[in-house]
């Protein structure tokens, strides 16, 4: 690996680890308006404080799980929440009576930040594949199954000609990571738009 690579994988890696980190504050602050707004909609008395709290958990209902959604889609369902408690106007003045102002503003402020990570990442990501002459996941993927079929193109002729145990290990190894890759290819199910890679390791 190039040292230039080298240097972009760690940044990836870092620049994962901060999106991460936005992501798990902007899901606590809203499971914290979600779990509070709840449980003061319980409150059934026909007082002003009351009727608010049921007004902005109505409000708030059809943003219910949203903390699991894709990056992406969190982002810009954060962003809908945000108008419809702040902006629309709608329960603007109930939000502000149960106090939730300034929670609201983290969990702009996360949404905001993690957007901003976010889409340097993507924008240095396709500034590197171009670096690279216009290399893509796709084009790499392919280059590699190649060169994986190639290899085992010429163990499984070695073993043809001189079988051994180390060839048969070979083979099976080969075969292995070929039906491994395919297996991964025909999935696309993930939580968030794109797994986040695991930092690796300080040794």
């Amino acid at each position: 690996m190039k040292l230039t690579d080298f240097i972009n994988e760690s940044r990836k890696y870092g620049e994962t680890a901060e999106i991460a980190k936005l992501d798990a504050r902007r899901d606590i602050i809203f499971r914290a308006i979600w779990k509070f707004v709840e449980t003061l909609s319980e409150l059934d008395g026909a007082g002003e404080f009351d009727f608010s709290a049921r007004r902005v958990q109505a409000a708030l209902a059809p943003y219910k799980g949203l903390n699991v959604h894709s990056l992406t889609k969190e982002t810009e369902e954060i962003k809908g929440l945000i108008y419809d408690l702040l902006e629309k106007g709608d329960v603007r003045t109930e939000v502000g009576f149960i106090g939730l102002d300034a929670v609201l503003s983290e969990l702009t402020s996360a949404n905001n930040a993690l957007a901003e990570k976010y889409n340097a990442r993507t924008d240095a990501g396709i500034g590197r594949d171009a670096e690279k002459g216009g290399e893509s996941t796709a084009s790499l993927r392919k280059s590699v199954a190649e060169m994986v079929t190639d290899i085992l193109a010429t163990v499984n002729a070695l073993d043809r000609v001189m079988p051994s145990d180390a060839t048969v290990a070979a083979v099976t190894s080969l075969s292995a990571l070929v039906s491994q890759f395919k297996t991964i290819a025909s999935q696309g199910g993930k939580r968030h738009e794109e797994p986040e890679p695991v930092p690796p390791n300080n040794a």
